[in-house]
Parts: C-alpha cells; sequence; structure tokens
C-alpha cells in the first residue's frame, strides 16, 4: 500500500497536493501529519483544496509532539519517557523557539488515529503538547525547512535507536453536544461565557490554540461576522501574556474557521 502525504510550500497556499509519502519526507516545506489511502488522496487533489477532510480515515507509523516553549520541562519529560521505554525518536529543534520529538508507532489506518494519539500523549505519556496537531488536517514542518521569521531551518539535535515502538489504544472521540439546535441567542449567551473564561483562566500550554479555535467557532455558530470573531480572538489572545499564540496561528486560525 502506498500512503500520500499533502506537502505545501507554506501553510497559507496549500491547496490538496497529496503525493506518495517517501518523496514527501525527502522534501522541504510542509508536510500533512496523516496520510491518505491513494483513492482518497486523489480525491482530495481533484478538488484543489483539504476542506472536509476529516471525513477520511488516515494513516500513521509514527507519534509527532510539538512543544512551542523550546526544550522545557514538558519536552524533557517526553524525551526520557521515549528513553525509558527504549523507544526510537529524534528531536529536532523547529527553526525559531520550538521542540519537535518524533516516535516510531505501530502502524494504524483509521478515522480516530488522530484522536487516539492526542490520548496517548496525554493519558499514558502525560505530556503537555500542542494538541491541535492531532487533528487530520493539520500540517507540520519538514526537517531543513527554514523559519519564515528567523531564517533557520529545522533540524535534528538528537536522535536514538530503541528495541521498541509505540502502540497505543484506538480510542473513538465522544461527540459534544450540538449547539445548532438551541437557537441563536442561547449559541451567543454559551459563546461570550466561553470568551469570558479564556478571559479570566487560560488554557494550559499545549492546548491553546485548539481552546482558541473552539472558541471561535462557538462565536461563529452564533452568528458572529468574522470583524467580530477576530476581535474576540485578538482580545482573549493578549490576555494570554508572553503564553499568547504568533499573529500567524491567529491568522490560521482566521482562515479555517471562515472558510
Amino acid at each position: 500500500m502506498i500512503w500520500y502525504l499533502e506537502h505545501a510550500i507554506e501553510p497559507p497556499k496549500r491547496a490538496g497536493n497529496f503525493f506518495p509519502r517517501e518523496d514527501v519526507l525527502k522534501m522541504t516545506g510542509f508536510r500533512s501529519v496523516y496520510a491518505l489511502s491513494q483513492p482518497d488522496a486523489l480525491t482530495v487533489r481533484k478538488q484543489g483544496n483539504s476542506r472536509g477532510i476529516g471525513r477520511f480515515p488516515v494513516f500513521s507509523q509514527e507519534l509527532l509532539l510539538d512543544f512551542d516553549n523550546g526544550y522545557d520541562e514538558e519536552c524533557k519529560k517526553a524525551v526520557q519517557w521515549a528513553k525509558d521505554h527504549d523507544v526510537s525518536y529524534s528531536l529536532y529543534e523547529s527553526g525559531k523557539k520550538g521542540m519537535h520529538l518524533e516516535m516510531l508507532a505501530v502502524p494504524k489506518y483509521s478515522v480516530h488515529v488522530p484522536h487516539s494519539q492526542q490520548m496517548f500523549v496525554q493519558n499514558v505519556m502525560k505530556v503537555q503538547a500542542d494538541e491541535s496537531l492531532y487533528r487530520p488536517a493539520s500540517l507540520y514542518r519538514l526537517p531543513g525547512t527554514k523559519h519564515q521569521t528567523t531564517g533557520r531551518p529545522k533540524k535534528r539535535v538528537e536522535s536514538r535507536c530503541g528495541n521498541a515502538i509505540i502502540d497505543y489504544e484506538i480510542v473513538e472521540k465522544r461527540m459534544k453536544f450540538d449547539l445548532k439546535g438551541v437557537g441563536e441567542a442561547h449559541q451567543l449567551a454559551f459563546a461570550l461565557d466561553l470568551v469570558s473564561r479564556r478571559l479570566t483562566t487560560p488554557p494550559v500550554r499545549g492546548r491553546r490554540y485548539q481552546s482558541m479555535w473552539a472558541m471561535a467557532k462557538q462565536l461563529k455558530d452564533a452568528g458572529c461576522s468574522a470583524t467580530v470573531i477576530l476581535e474576540l480572538v485578538l482580545k482573549v489572545n493578549e490576555s494570554w501574556g508572553s503564553d499568547a499564540k504568533e499573529a500567524s496561528e491567529i491568522e490560521r486560525l482566521m482562515r479555517e474557521i471562515t472558510s
């Protein structure tokens, strides 16, 4: 079976361009975290964008972790976990301040792979990493790719060849309550309450983008315009101080929410 990864020169310029996994891993730029089967990859290529990609099962034979705050305690904990469990891994500097940890895993193919990996990181490794990585449409920087602000390439700084690979349980994601049936007034009240909670109680590191995305999605479902959503997102992000997300990530969030 040949698996296909999406490739993009830059995240904003993605067009659903899927190519064989082995070819993409030799490129620079950005790749999808998860791979598609050939028929599904060709379907996405024909539509010319990556919208609705979550409807397809995905393939993965690795577990990726993204640490926004560099070689912090959470990153060190994850590396130590890999060593303690004799797992092969590679550790990369992202090109800015982040760190990427890549570990071998048992190959799995399911629509539930992203959520299952997220649960494994949270509940088994007990590590806080960027949870936005565990979505079918997420992109990931390839080694050698220069960061757009620093000009520094992503490079490997440590690796280890172990005798074990990660085998995680496939866990189905529970469906959340659908607000679309409760009326616009209630939706808006819920969305604004969510904004208030994000202002007073910031999420833990690794959950900031996902929390911001959920808040923006609730605002959109409540009928708020893109201008209002952006204003509220910027206010919340500013309130997070040193933990605030970068402008490029806010732009990506708004594209995802309003597309």
